[in-house]
């Protein structure tokens, strides 16, 4: 049986025709069928005609009998019409109108009778085809008859039929059978060569070919076939061709996988290792022979850097959503010899000709040099570059909290205000170079005299804070006093030069009631310039209610000048260019400048009249006179005709204020000034002290077409992080690190570093205090974008650009 059924699979032709005669065999089936049921429904008719002939003739028969009760008659006709054998009845029974019994013949038990058949399919159990009929004389009911027919007549003629209908089927699958045997061989003996052609082809021997024997479907096959044939041929070599090909191209692979300084880890598409190049073998502590099999997760080990727990293996989850994925921050690798090693990395799905993941790969670096420089520009960043000491950014950071723990938790601290008292001496008649010098001694000096949980830091040129927290005042007293004493026994030597160091000290509290920072440091610099008036090398202690710092903000009637400028709008508008560095075209760029006059008509400097107006909080009312002194003056001499971006300083103070930023939306879209000719410039102190406010400032501006720039970019904080959270357009170069970057290489690097990592995060560069052209050729060769400072382009009345614009007469701006 088992052998049979192999043959059928492997032949065509038994194929054919068992599928041949099983088709027939169901087709006949179908017809013998067919004629079964018109047989049956012909019988059916016939036999209801003949009970429908009983029925006439039994009610004519035995009617009469039954309505005059003549039994003995009636008896008589029921034996007479039982006798005869033509007759096909098998039993009368007749009943009276009350269905009782009257009179029977034949085969029947009056006891149990028949059910009446519906049909003939219903009386072929039996043989008989029991019936009913009623008996009337004329149109009055007068009882019933049953009666049984037989019906061996009509089974034998089906049987007869049904016969000769299955001899005359056999006979025609037997023909069929060997006319289709024929008809088979004559058809497949073509496709049998074909047959062992191909298989010869499949054993390697592509030189096969089929002579065409005939002119129908099967030559055209042959032709077909030996043109295949030859195809294959031709591609079998093309494949060799390519093989070798791409055998060259994956040896190219190969190198350059083992020659970038990336690791590289590819899986199948179950995650496990197919192949590391040798970075990845030298990070993960795995060669290439041990990992080659093994799951990923074993291989590539990563945790969480802080808390030291498994991080998701970012090959599974690839391989698992079918997407690029790359590993969370603060991620590390920890090889298989146990070395720790900070990684960024993504993971690919990789896929067949199909779209079906069939693996992933793995790219990786190590980016401990990277987290080492990010580090550094981070400590650069709060870090003076000079002595190594506290920035002002980061002191005052600081001495907010400790002003915020002194309101709010009753802690006591003591800020020490310092400034030198012979820096300037020294500076004078040694150089810079020896004043640098002398900074780094004093630094060094004061740092042995504090505690390491006290604050010291350089605030400016020759200003030092100290901030002693948790230290009632008594106790910061003696510190002060210890300071001022050690500076002023401390003699400076510069070459054959001597000079003698002293330090003026001003003394503050910071307690519960000392108010908010800016008190507290007007505070600090109102004493340290009493302990100077008083003759210098001293301490001042400032206390409430102290008439001579009272004395001293009086003094300072810078406010009222402020207040009375604004009053008298004696302010007016400057400006200067900033200019590309490396070629490219750009509109022009001009940063506004404001300028005060005082009540005689003269310049006030901005670094007089600013610094008061940030102390005392009138800032943000010198910035909106610039803004909108800006606006007006771009509509009213029509320069918004010009390819020009304005850059407005905007301060701290005012970007903090909450309604500043919908009057701003306001003046912008009630002018006719279009929103790209305004660019804005934030500080990146006042930025970071506000995060979030500065960054749905700046989202609001730029909505309305406005750019941003960051402005004194490594001054403060500088943590690259905060760029994320800011969508600035420029980064302003703090020009502290430009203007000596020539001498200072640590400023040369700082810029450096500060215009790549700008370029990374897609920001434009521009460099501040750009004094001359040494500096300005550094800063094209670093590739910084742009240049602002005397060395480029001086400040200037606005009046004046607009005469350079408009090519006629100086043009009068307006004074509201």
């Amino acid at each position: 049986m088992s052998s049979l059924l192999g043959r059928f699979r492997r032949s065509l032709r038994l194929k054919l025709i068992v599928v041949s005669v099983g088709i027939e065999i169901l087709m006949l089936g179908l017809l013998l069928a067919n004629s079964l049921r018109l047989m049956d429904a012909e019988l059916e008719r016939f036999a209801q005609a003949q009970l429908e002939d009983f029925r006439e003739l039994l009610d004519a028969s035995l009617s009469p009998s039954l309505f005059q009760r003549d039994h003995a008659s009636m008896k008589e006709m029921l034996d007479r019409l039982l006798s005869r054998q033509d007759s096909g009845l098998t039993y009368v029974l007749v009943q009276d109108e009350r269905g009782a019994n009257y009179a029977a013949a034949g085969d029947l038990n009056l006891s149990d009778l028949p059910a009446v058949d519906d049909s003939v399919a219903g009386a072929l159990e039996d043989g008989v085809y029991d019936a009913t009929g009623a008996l009337q004389l004329d149109v009055m009911p007068i009882g019933t008859v049953r009666f049984g027919v037989s019906l061996q007549g009509l089974i034998q003629t089906k049987t007869s039929l049904l016969g000769q209908g299955l001899l005359i089927a056999g006979a025609e699958v037997l023909l069929s059978l060997m006319l289709l045997g024929f008809a088979g061989y004559v058809l497949t003996r073509h496709i049998a060569k074909m047959v062992v052609a191909t298989r010869r082809v499949a054993d390697g021997e592509y030189n096969v070919g089929i002579v065409r024997e005939s002119e129908d479907e099967i030559g055209e096959l042959a032709d077909h076939f030996n043109r295949m044939a030859l195809a294959v041929r031709e591609r079998i070599d093309a494949l060799q061709r390519s093989e070798k090909a791409l055998h060259q191209e994956k040896e190219k692979a190969w190198v350059t996988l083992h020659s970038i300084g990336d690791g590289v880890i590819t899986t199948d598409q179950d995650g496990r290792v197919e192949m590391l190049n040798p970075i990845a073998e030298a990070l993960t502590g795995w060669g290439q022979e041990d990992a080659v099999g093994m799951p990923i997760e074993e291989v590539f080990v990563i945790q969480d850097e802080t808390s030291r727990r498994p991080g998701y293996n970012p090959i599974l989850k690839c391989l698992r959503t079918n997407r690029i994925v790359e590993l969370d921050e603060h991620t590390v690798l920890v090889g298989r010899d146990g070395k720790v090693t900070p990684i960024n990395d993504s993971a690919a799905p990789i896929h067949d000709h199909a779209g079906n993941v069939v693996g992933a790969v793995l790219v990786f670096h190590d980016i401990s040099s990277a987290r080492q420089m990010a580090s550094q520009l981070a400590y650069q960043a709060k870090h003076d570059a000079l002595t190594g000491l506290v920035n002002r950014a980061e002191f005052e950071r600081r001495l907010r909290q400790a002003v915020d723990t002194a309101a709010n938790e009753g802690h006591h601290h003591v800020l020490c205000y310092m400034d030198l008292d012979q820096f300037k001496l020294v500076n004078d008649t040694s150089g810079h170079i020896a004043g640098d010098e002398m900074l780094r001694q004093v630094s060094l000096l004061l740092k042995s005299k504090v505690r390491d949980s006290d604050t010291l830091a350089r605030l400016g040129g020759d200003e030092f804070g100290v901030l002693l927290e948790n230290c009632p005042l008594e106790r910061g007293a003696i510190v002060a006093e210890h300071l001022c004493a050690a500076v002023g026994r401390h003699t400076y030597t510069w070459e054959d030069r001597t000079y003698d160091a002293g330090v003026s000290v001003g003394v503050v509290a910071i307690d519960g009631g000392c108010g908010g920072l800016a008190e507290v440091l007007s505070a600090a610099d109102v004493a340290c310039y009493l302990a100077k008036e008083q003759g210098r090398g001293r301490v001042y202690f400032h206390h409430q209610g102290d008439e001579e710092s009272a004395r001293r903000h009086s003094e300072m009637h810078r406010v009222s000048q402020i207040s009375a400028a604004l009053s008298a709008d004696r302010f007016e508008l400057h400006v200067q260019e900033i200019q590309p560095l490396q070629g490219q075209a750009a509109p022009r760029h001009y940063e506004v400048l404001v300028r005060m006059r005082d009540e005689l008509g003269d310049l006030v400097s901005p670094n007089t009249f600013i610094p008061a107006a940030e102390r005392f909080h009138l800032m943000h009312q010198v910035d909106e006179w610039v803004v909108n002194k800006t606006l007006k003056t771009i509509e009213r001499c029509r320069l918004h005709q010009h390819d020009l971006i304005f850059s407005i300083n905007l301060s701290g103070q005012t970007l903090a204020r909450e309604d500043f930023l919908d009057r701003l939306i306001e003046s912008i879209e009630n002018s006719r000034v279009p929103a790209h000719m305004l660019s804005f410039e934030v500080t990146e102190t006042a930025a970071i002290s506000n995060l979030g406010h500065a960054g749905a400032f700046v989202t609001a501006l730029k909505g309305l077409g406005c750019t941003f720039a960051l402005d004194d970019f490594g001054s403060g904080l500088s943590s690259f992080a905060y760029l994320k959270n800011l969508n600035v357009d420029f980064l302003k170069i703090d020009g502290g690190f430009v203007q000596d970057m020539i001498a200072q290489e640590s400023d040369a690097a700082m810029v450096e570093a500060i215009n790549q990592m700008g370029h990374v995060m897609g920001l434009k560069t521009i460099a501040e205090y750009v004094e001359n052209d040494a500096i300005r050729a550094q800063l094209v060769r670093l590739g910084v974008d742009y240049g602002q400072g005397f060395g480029i382009h001086k400040p200037m009345p606005f009046s004046e650009l607009m005469h350079g614009l408009s090519g006629r007469q100086v043009l009068e701006f307006p004074r509201s």
